[in-house]
């Protein structure tokens, strides 16, 4: 580092330069070599359509600090980028886009809107990719995926075809979520539960042939109408009598009975509670438990149905739910109404209330598919951290439902169905290497000459992604890249997501390859505000990760990141924190300055030449700061060995900024100006070594900076395929 490069760091213009030298050099594409040892992360893929935030910021930093540290200790290492197509997310955006033109996506036709949207979805997926770019992410952009890619539909056919044939896929009328502004099914990832102020409405139960009421609390007045028992709890003396007896459904002419099940709460309400299987999972579980017909009456256009009744069908729900109160009162069947706080489902994409309610979807059979990803995790072949929860993920994967993959849109992979016009069969266009192949001829009543109509839906958004580990590996086909980095190392994501997403990679994998997707899955906990508090566009409370590293530059945001987070936990993360480590990197470049200014003081050419001259050690000070070194760096192994980066982070910056600059810097510079040449030479190498191995230790955590750094060293060779630092210990 000359004189004139003496001026303060500035990351704005050194990180995008320095990330550059990286990707045109080829450093984070690695070959498969039987002499290494593979290290696979596949990017959880964000989606396509939007700008990055906070938690994705959260996960580059954890996968890109494991992905350095693993290349640095000689891995092959393979972190795979990639994009969600999104689906329903995808399709509300563009269709708000269309709007705008006056234009729906009926006008437009299934293929022209397809066509439109995935233009539109690739320009944003070019933004996106810049941004994890920004963030220093060391992936590897040659092997890059997209979900909607055509040499991946083969992998993702195939699977359907393979649940499909094993008996593990049908067509059937259960109860999912239904958004009734976009007008598909969701899954409960793509369900937003808020707390609302509602009410709790007590409602009198004639009993048959008796002037005695059974008192039922409800938030949901309407869906009375579609009610086909009271449930009690069978340990509970209050109705113990009641079982078994009939009550006149209000507002209605039918009779239902009071039946006992476990899973009622005593505590809820009266303890009494109604049954409405087509409008409530929970009800519909027990509804098929006591064989009770579910009676839908609400519509997917969040309607009132002819089976509400005359007086009521047409309305919309909140309509008749006020109109349902007041029959009731008229007749004297509310017993109170009182103000009740609860959990309300909204649409995360569009924000509408959801509706429970039965509907044709096609599913997958969860509990057999669970079975070996719970033996999976058991065995140890899949190592699940923070170990707290495994237990979550047994209990999920023990309790799991059927799973819901088909959407009603027109905006992903439509599902490879087509019906038999004559029998009304479902039939898999699918041959065995995963390519569409449309039937010709219905095996089942042999028709030839009639037309097979494709199903209209296309599949769940996690159906998809569900197969990432493998099928952007190669699968089907036994490819190189499969043969040598599946299983994955590593799954890194939000602990949120463990059953929705985790659990059916584990699946899914099992099922297709007879191997675990990853060995390891690391779960990172929420990012939220300096006061603890989650973030929220609408408290304002958002921090945008590209305007701080525009602000602070990445290697402080990774920093702040890390620093104080722990798997599984929750972590704070405000401007007073990221600054502190932007006030660090700037301590790392102006130690480094002082250094080179050593160097260039006792006329050394550069830094090798400083060590090639170290003499044995005799100044305490060197020996101990030599000797803290040393403990420094098999600590930091260690903890990266054991996934604790933050200790790891910790220790180095605590090391460096207190150990290496406010002590040893202070006592060595009366020698680095003393006659003693022996002794200044032997200070400037300890200084020049400890400096250089520190640079590696940090250089996980703050890629840019220390890279900057070791470039200003003269070293011919990137910081970043440089060998990770080892203690005789560690040899």
């Amino acid at each position: 580092m000359a004189k004139k490069d003496y001026q303060p760091y500035n990351p704005a213009e050194a990180e995008p330069l320095i990330y550059q030298r990286w990707e045109e050099g080829g450093y984070f594409t690695p070959e498969a070599d039987p002499t290494k040892k593979p290290f696979t992360i596949i990017m959880p893929p964000p989606n396509a359509n939007g700008r990055l935030h906070i938690g994705h910021a959260m996960f580059v930093t954890v996968e890109d600090i494991l992905s350095r540290w693993h290349r640095m200790m000689g891995e092959a290492v393979l972190w795979l980028p990639g994009a969600d197509h999104a689906g329903i997310l995808t399709q509300v955006v563009f269709e708000r886009e269309l709007a705008k033109k006056n234009l729906t996506r009926q006008q437009l036709g299934r293929e022209e809107f397809n066509r439109q949207c995935l233009a539109f979805t690739l320009a944003n997926k070019e933004i996106m990719e810049r941004q994890l770019r920004t963030l220093g992410a060391s992936c590897d952009w040659t092997r890059e995926k997209f979900t909607l890619d055509p040499n991946l539909q083969p992998g993702i056919l195939l699977t359907f075809k393979k649940l499909f044939d094993a008996g593990l896929v049908y067509h059937g009328n259960r109860i999912i979520s239904w958004c009734p502004r976009c007008a598909t099914a969701l899954s409960d990832l793509e369900v937003e539960h808020s707390e609302e102020q509602g009410t709790l409405t007590y409602i009198k139960y004639p009993l048959k042939d008796s002037d005695e009421f059974i008192i039922v609390a409800t938030t949901r007045p309407e869906t009375m109408l579609g009610d086909t028992a009271v449930a009690v709890n069978p340990k509970d003396k209050r109705y113990k009598k009641m079982v078994g007896r009939v009550v006149k459904l209000p507002l209605t002419d039918r009779e239902i009975p009071i039946i006992a099940d476990a899973m009622v709460d005593r505590e809820f309400g009266t303890g009494a509670v109604k049954v409405t299987p087509a409008h409530d999972p929970v009800d519909f579980e027990l509804g098929e438990r006591h064989k009770l017909k579910p009676i839908s009456v609400i519509g997917e256009d969040w309607r009132m149905t002819p089976a509400a009744g005359e007086k009521y069908a047409g309305l919309k729900v909140k309509e008749a739910r006020g109109k349902v109160v007041v029959d009731l009162q008229a007749l004297g069947l509310v017993e109170k109404v009182e103000p009740y706080a609860h959990s309300v489902g909204h649409c995360e994409r569009c924000k509408a209330i959801i509706e429970p309610l039965i509907s044709w979807q096609w599913f997958i059979k969860g509990k057999e598919l669970a079975a070996s990803a719970i033996e999976a995790v058991q065995k140890g072949e899949t190592e699940i951290l923070p170990e707290r929860f495994a237990k979550t993920y047994f209990q999920w994967m023990t309790n799991i439902r059927d799973w819901c993959i088909s959407r009603q849109i027109w905006w992903g992979i439509r599902i490879p169905i087509w019906y038999c016009s004559v029998c009304g069969q479902a039939l898999v266009g699918v041959d065995e290497e995963g390519n569409l192949q449309p039937p010709s001829t219905c095996p089942h009543c042999g028709q030839t000459e009639g037309t097979f109509d494709q199903e209209e839906d296309t599949f769940d958004t996690w159906f998809s992604s569900g197969q990432w580990p493998y099928i952007t590996l190669g699968w089907p086909k036994e490819t190189a890249d499969f043969k040598y980095f599946y299983p994955t190392s590593v799954m890194e994501t939000g602990y949120e997501i463990l059953f929705f997403w985790v659990a059916r990679m584990m699946m899914l994998g099992l099922f297709a390859t007879g191997r675990v997707p990853f060995r390891t899955v690391y779960l990172h906990g929420l990012v939220r505000d300096a006061f603890g508090t989650k973030m929220s566009k609408s408290k304002g409370n958002v921090v945008d990760p590209l305007e701080v590293v525009a602000k602070y530059g990445a290697d402080a945001l990774r920093m702040a990141l890390i620093i104080g987070s722990a798997p599984g936990n929750d972590m704070s993360l405000g401007e007073d924190k990221i600054r502190g480590y932007r006030n660090f990197a700037n301590k790392i470049w102006n130690a480094s300055r002082f250094v080179l200014t050593a160097l260039e003081k006792e006329g050394c050419e550069g830094p090798n030449q400083a060590l090639s001259t170290l003499p044995e050690c005799t100044a305490a000070e060197d020996r101990a700061i030599l000797k803290d070194l040393r403990e420094l760096t098999e600590s930091v192994t260690t903890s990266l060995e054991n996934y604790r980066l933050s200790d790891a982070a910790s220790a180095t910056y605590d090391f460096f900024w207190h150990r290496y600059c406010d002590w040893y810097l202070e006592a060595v510079k009366a020698r680095l100006s003393g006659e003693d040449a022996a002794s200044r030479q032997q200070a400037l190498a300890v200084l020049v070594e400890v400096l250089q191995t520190c640079l590696k230790l940090l250089h996980p955590f703050m890629p840019f900076v220390t890279e900057e750094v070791w470039a200003k060293l003269g070293k011919e060779e990137p910081l970043i395929i440089s060998s990770w630092p080892r203690t005789d210990n560690q040899k």
